[in-house]
């Protein structure tokens, strides 16, 4: 499974997204465990705290 998030300037997840699911009971669990991994280090440019988009896998073992 795969989720896109945003990491906000303050380094919270925002705009949550299972991009390659298995089912919504599945997708769920995906997207709470990825809210357990807050807080984040946002990204910098220039010295400033900006978005990132990220996206990661979620490994669930086969039913």
């Amino acid at each position: 499974m795969f989720v896109n998030f945003v990491v906000d300037k303050k380094g919270k997840l925002t705009d949550m997204e299972v991009v390659k699911g298995l089912s919504p009971e599945y997708n769920a669990e995906a997207v709470r465990v990825v809210q357990l991994f807050q807080p984040w280090t946002p990204g910098f440019q220039n010295g400033q705290a900006v978005r990132v988009m990220h996206t990661i896998m979620v490994p669930f073992p086969p039913k």
